[in-house]
């Protein structure tokens, strides 16, 4: 795994931060873990509420230490969804290098690719598992809120 630094930047009166770019090897290509976006982020919810289903899951205590163990925990019952996770994180050069990393993905993915991918994200999003988590737990009362009976209707 490669890394280059945060660095903060003025602009304009405004703190930006530089994202930090990180790679990791996977089947013999360089490919680029990339932070949490939109779709990440979607994509990320299923295999999370995959495993609240199936478990006493409190999303809403989700943090940067218990999010590898809902991930692992997500396994037997998301294993397509944390795959599908998997290939929206990552970023490659070509479509062709797309199509042989996705087939490994597919077919060949090992234990410790997966672990890897797996940290590398938990530690550049480690100031957002928090947040994320009472996202989840917010949107999950908006479900359950949406679905009660009015009182007097069967």
């Amino acid at each position: 795994m490669s890394e280059e630094n945060e660095t903060p930047k003025k602009e304009g009166g405004l703190e930006t931060i530089i994202p930090v770019i990180t790679t990791t090897e996977i089947a013999g290509m360089t490919v680029k873990v990339n932070r949490l976006r939109f779709r990440e982020t979607i994509a990320l919810w299923r295999v999370i509420a995959s495993a609240s289903k199936h478990t006493n899951l409190n999303i809403g205590a989700l943090n940067s230490e218990s999010i590898l163990s809902v991930l692992i925990m997500a396994l037997p019952y998301a294993e397509r969804e944390l795959l599908d996770f998997i290939k929206t994180i990552l970023e490659v050069p070509s479509e062709e290098v797309t199509r042989k990393l996705y087939m490994h993905i597919d077919k060949k993915l090992e234990n410790a690719e997966v672990l890897n991918i797996l940290e590398i994200i938990i530690e550049q999003e480690k100031d957002s598992w928090a947040e994320l988590g009472k996202q989840l737990a917010h949107l999950g009362e908006v479900f359950q809120r949406s679905f009660k009976p009015n009182p007097g209707q069967s």
